[in-house]
């Protein structure tokens, strides 16, 4: 699938009225609403992440498969019982972990997400998975507020993953997690790299 008919096929995924309700989720995955007037002047641009003093990963070897528009195709696994506020929820991780990346970079973190929901380990709910005891660090921090256009992007990519859309790469439950190369967590020593996205290195075979 080119890129242009995977931008249309996710442009066609969005739901009408999505696009007058803006909400994410807190810590618990209780619903937080965001006023639009704050939002109506200028779109909310994705906070940089914050970099803690750690060892800066090893990059993997040259040959490792990079994401790309072809690694993406429709022929996934429905993801079923899930809700709206389950399908926000995977949205709004996206937006944090990798909101200001290319469409590619973006699906292969919700591919991540989806993987951990069908693993069931962090839960049989999207939301359950998303805030997971120290998963993922935007969790711990202040919940930042999108934009409509921000949300509607994030809502189709995130729908999209839940009807099939999916990384060919990365689709398999031993294929839980990722980092950003500017981190070098402890338990990257232990898997094994099977892909990178933009600035993430995803692995297979972690213990935990």
């Amino acid at each position: 699938m080119n890129k242009s008919k995977l931008i249309i096929t996710l442009t066609g995924l969005l739901v009408a009225n999505s696009a007058f309700s803006m909400w994410t989720e807190d810590k618990h995955g209780n619903v937080i609403n965001v006023k639009a007037s704050k939002l109506a002047k200028a779109e909310i641009i994705q906070p940089k992440a914050k970099i803690k003093k750690t060892k800066i990963a090893k990059l993997p070897a040259v040959g490792v498969m990079k994401i790309s528009f072809k690694s993406i195709d429709r022929d996934g696994k429905v993801v079923t019982g899930q809700s709206e506020k389950d399908v926000a929820c995977l949205a709004y991780s996206i937006f944090r972990e990798a909101g200001t990346l290319k469409e590619p970079d973006q699906i292969a973190v919700g591919q991540v997400h989806v993987n951990r929901l069908r693993e069931g380990n962090w839960g049989n709910r999207m939301c359950q998975v998303v805030y997971a005891n120290k998963q993922f660090s935007w969790t711990s921090e202040k919940m930042v507020g999108w934009s409509f256009k921000q949300r509607d992007k994030f809502m189709n990519e995130a729908r999209g993953l839940m009807n099939g859309l999916r990384v060919r790469p990365l689709e398999s439950e031993n294929i839980l997690h990722y980092h950003a190369t500017y981190v070098n967590p402890k338990w990257s020593k232990q898997g094994q790299v099977v892909a990178m996205a933009g600035p993430h290195i995803f692995y297979k075979n972690v213990p935990f």
